[in-house]
């Protein structure tokens, strides 16, 4: 039985950020497009699901809570503890208010074909998904990242989140280790010292935030240390030796051990690529990247491919 081959203008690859941008830009513009998520609940991406969404409204729950909590200088005296529970219920719903704008119904309804499953590359210009065939004389490739897991002896004993898991966190922890010193690690750092958990952040390098000012860098981690988030710096998180104790080795080669109830990882991104099989499509790739120009494109006679990395 020869399979119905679906025939598109363009077929974008991911429904994140990127993909989104590209497909409602080309869909305005006239062109027949495929949209293609693993799951109805994954459109939208990190920037919906893990991300921008989620994080911003957790640090605006965070700044109320510290608002209040230094109201004191008014006359103003509040006790008690954040319920993380109710804090997350009100991230929920930011995200829901989005999510009506970026899932299946939502794009079918503006003229955007939704197709829900893995992407396989059958040849350059052809994908399977869910035992259907898909063509375009362009494909999109914007299937994100994911963050990179912690690998160091002890890892299993702990309480472990990253920002894929760390907004359905259901107990706020006394004590948060932070490893990672960039903007997701720095992001969840203030955010949870203003909801009450002590706070600690472990980092390789000698400052927080590498690409970001130095002189602006400089000025928010003195607030930051005012705000009570204890930093080593240029150390490294050798181990750890119990579900509540990690073992770092600093700069002058001593170590130290730091206490927590539960551990952020924010250690950096890893692309997302093995299951297209790009193989199959003549795409070249180099240590887990696709092979791109300086411009992140890849060129064949009738494709382009994007690959993208999302940041928060």
């Amino acid at each position: 039985m020869i399979n119905t081959i679906h025939k598109y203008d363009l077929i974008v690859i991911g429904a994140g950020s990127a993909g989104l941008s590209v497909g409602f830009f080309m869909q305005k513009a006239g062109f027949k497009i495929l949209m293609i998520s693993r799951k109805d609940e994954e459109i939208g991406g990190d920037c919906l699901n893990d991300g921008c969404i989620p994080s911003k409204a957790l640090i605006h729950v965070a700044r109320t809570a510290y608002a209040a909590k230094t109201a004191s200088r008014f006359g103003l005296t509040v006790t008690g503890k954040v319920d993380i529970k109710k804090a997350m219920h009100y991230v929920y719903s930011r995200q829901e208010i989005i999510r009506e704008h970026e899932d299946a119904k939502a794009l079918r309804k503006r003229g955007i074909t939704v197709a829900l499953g893995e992407a396989k590359f059958i040849n350059k210009n052809q994908v399977e998904v869910a035992g259907e065939i898909y063509e375009a004389n362009k494909i999109v490739i914007a299937t994100g990242s994911l963050p990179i897991k912690l690998k160091i002896p002890g890892t299993e004993l702990i309480k472990y989140y990253d920002n894929k898991s760390i907004f359905h966190i259901d107990e706020l922890p006394d004590r948060l280790l932070i490893i990672g010193g960039g903007p997701i690690g720095i992001e969840m750092a203030q955010a949870f010292t203003r909801l009450g958990s002590k706070v600690t952040v472990v980092d390789m390098l000698n400052r927080i935030l590498l690409h970001d000012e130095e002189s602006v860098v400089e000025i928010l981690y003195k607030k930051l240390q005012q705000e009570g988030i204890k930093f080593y710096l240029e150390a490294a998180t050798e181990s750890f030796s119990s579900p509540n104790e990690a073992v770092l080795k600093l700069k002058n080669g001593e170590s130290a051990t730091v206490a927590f109830d539960a551990v952020f990882v924010g250690i950096g991104r890893k692309l997302e690529l093995d299951s297209l099989e790009l193989k199959h499509a003549g795409i070249a790739v180099k240590e887990k990247n696709i092979v791109i120009n300086k411009y992140l494109q890849l060129r064949t006679k009738i494709f382009l491919f994007v690959e993208t990395l999302q940041v928060i």
